[in-house]
């Protein structure tokens, strides 16, 4: 990575002693012309494409391949063509039309694509949870994205070849004339992309480690790919916040741009310069520079549905609502999805996978799926035969229940204002179907109000192989355990105390005792990552991780104010809290099948060497009981010498008899 003005420039990542197989030029031509035909049917979208195109060859993106490197490329290995296809949303009010680049294209499977030759690069992108818990710390959120990310990434001159493409000079006429042109940027398309994308951020971010350290800090932690998302605790400190990472980031060509925020007086105030900027604000209609640039719509609303761009945000696949500060849920898209599936244990896996719940809110709703398609599996139900019985019936209750989600809310935040105290409080649970885990913050503010609200869940079917219900409510305790570790390590300080209703699991984690491998394991753990002392019995009756062990309709979920706000313990004073009970003694029957039973102490017997038989005469002079570490294998070898002694003495009187 290389410094060439006011961008970097990079390598493409080979790997060794590896080149395409071919140019894949007829590929692409072939590709094109199909492409032409296809985009002629509807001049305005034929027109928008080749706007993007010739956009880029006057911004520096693409440039025409000189005509000595086409006449002295006689090497079909020099160069490479990549096919582009156009992506059509005819739903979107802009950018109708995205061009879309095949690195993996190739005529057949014997030969290397571009991307066959490519390295992939590691995965640094952070996890979506850690990104989203960080995300509604804060009370102010902000959200932004860099203006065509990867082609402000810029590729050395000698690698520029490998990325070449064909396009015509004229694409209105009936049969154009075909041009070449070629990529002096970071293409999408390609393999390695998103891994180079990454570290050229972190490298840029990094030239200011030492003189803005905080702003560094901050920015390291807040960038997925493209996306920022980050916010602070009040206006005047988020608008810091803009002006700072906008100024840093545009130094190296990274335009941040569709800034959103939760608060309006925020918005206004970087609405201002990102007008001066963009020479145009939303208010006049334009609502490219909000639109969300990338993302998922797995989660959220459909991507054909119209939202006001000055309102919604799709954040991480989520839909914010800024104007209330509220994440969400959508599920019309997936609805109308299983609806066209056929009525088998495939789509049952299909929809199940697309369900995006990266912070586990649905966990006592889609662990009903989880279970129906392990239910399935048990039964060892054919993929593509149509289900009956129960198992049908069970599966369209699911599909009505993703009716009854759409377009249901949660706070973004988790807290309301300032406050002068934070609790985490976790609970686990289990049954034979499933182990959960679920973490609320419990926020009291300085007029002693109380709130509590939903972070996180994290759920399991139980194994095939069934384990008993103890082993089970100790699973529920290590993803507990596991879940609160990875917020607290997100920054999300606090007092933390763990909740379970199984006493054996108390009993399993606070004991000194010594225990088989499966219990030991998982013991040693969850006292890695959490205090033995930070735990706590909680009735099963009013435990929220009951919820999700044994699943929840959409109706049921939505009305339950045990899952969405906590116990009501909690909004309570600490005295009226759960009182803390001794965990199960050690004596009874599951805690002991699981406890290694100590050898007993070593035990020293005097040896009567005055005995009337000779021949036990003085063996405390052959053997030191000392030696031995036990007494099984002081008898054993006790009983070698004796019998060792006694064939001797057989020996003896047969010779004395014969002679």
């Amino acid at each position: 990575m290389k410094r060439n003005g006011d961008r970097y420039e990079v390598n493409l990542p080979w790997k060794e002693d590896c080149l395409p197989s071919s140019n894949g030029y007829q590929l692409c031509e072939s590709r094109l012309r199909s492409l032409h035909q296809r985009l002629r049917r509807e001049p305005p979208l034929l027109s928008e494409y080749n706007k993007i195109i010739q956009d880029q060859l006057k911004t520096g993106i693409v440039e025409a391949v000189p005509p000595e490197d086409l006449k002295n490329d006689n090497n079909t290995t020099r160069s490479h063509y990549l096919p582009h296809v156009a992506v059509v949303r005819k739903a979107r009010e802009t950018t109708k039309v995205r061009v879309v680049y095949d690195g993996s294209a190739k005529a057949s499977k014997k030969e290397r694509s571009l991307n066959d030759c490519l390295q992939t690069g590691p995965n640094l992108l952070p996890h979506v949870f850690n990104m989203i818990a960080n995300f509604r710390k804060n009370i102010v959120g902000l959200t932004a994205d860099i203006e065509k990310a990867f082609l402000m990434v810029g590729i050395q001159d000698d690698q520029r070849d490998f990325l070449r493409f064909l396009w015509f000079d004229d694409p209105s006429l009936e049969n154009p004339k075909i041009i070449h042109l070629r990529f002096t940027r970071l293409v999408f398309g390609l393999r390695p992309s998103p891994a180079i994308l990454g570290p050229t951020i972190q490298h840029h971010l990094k030239l200011y480690k030492q003189s803005e350290p905080e702003m560094f800090q901050l920015l390291e932690q807040s960038f997925y790919v493209d996306d920022l998302l980050t916010g602070e605790s009040n206006d005047e400190k988020s608008l810091v916040i803009y002006h700072r990472a906008k100024k840093l980031m545009a130094e190296d060509g990274f335009n941040l741009r569709k800034w959103k925020t939760n608060s309006l007086k925020l918005q206004r105030a970087i609405a201002e310069p990102e007008c001066v900027t963009k020479s145009i604000c939303t208010s006049s209609g334009n609502k490219e520079a909000y639109e969300s640039y990338a993302k998922s719509n797995t989660m959220g609303l459909s991507a054909n549905t119209p939202l006001d761009g000055d309102i919604f945000v799709k954040v991480l696949g989520m839909n914010w609502n800024t104007l209330d500060d509220e994440i969400i849920f959508s599920f019309t898209e997936l609805y109308n999805y299983a609806n066209s599936l056929p009525l088998t244990k495939r789509s049952v896996l299909k929809v199940t996978a697309k369900i995006y719940d990266p912070m586990g809110f649905l966990s006592p709703l889609t662990v009903k799926m989880k279970i129906l398609f392990q239910e399935l599996c048990i039964e060892k139900t054919i993929w593509d035969i149509e289900l009956k019985g129960e198992s049908l019936r069970k599966w369209k209750s699911f599909l009505q229940d993703l009716i009854l989600i759409d377009c249901y809310r949660i706070p973004r935040c988790y807290f309301a204002r300032q406050l002068v105290d934070i609790q985490l409080h976790g609970f686990s649970d289990a049954s034979v179907r499933a182990y959960p885990a679920v973490v609320y913050i419990r926020s009291t503010y300085s007029d002693g109000q109380v709130e509590v609200r939903l972070v996180a869940s994290k759920s399991r079917v139980a194994p095939i192989k069934r384990q008993t219900i103890p082993r089970l409510e100790l699973l529920g305790a290590l993803i507990l355990a596991r879940l609160v570790n990875k917020l607290k390590s997100l920054g999300i300080e606090s007092h933390t105390l763990l909740w379970t209703d199984s006493m054996t699991t108390l009993c399993w984690i606070k004991n000194d005792r010594v225990w088989k491998q499966y219990v030991g394991q998982r013991v040693d753990e969850i006292r890695r990552l959490t205090h033995r002392d930070s735990w706590r019995h909680c009735p099963g009756e009013i435990n929220p991780a009951d919820l999700p062990s044994r699943g929840l309709t959409a109706k049921e979920l939505f009305t339950s104010n045990t899952w969405w706000n906590g116990p009501n313990f909690l909004h309570n004073s600490i005295n009226q809290w759960p009182e803390m009970t001794q965990p199960a003694q050690t004596e009874e029957e599951e805690i002991q099948r699981e406890a290694i039973k100590t050898e007993k102490g070593i035990t020293h017997s005097m040896v009567n060497t005055g005995t009337s038989d000779s021949l036990y005469r003085g063996i405390g002079k052959i053997m030191d009981i000392e030696r031995y570490s036990n007494i099984t294998k002081l008898l054993r070898v006790t009983a070698y010498v004796i019998r060792f002694a006694d064939n001797l003495n057989k020996g003896v009187r047969k010779q004395c008899q014969e002679n």
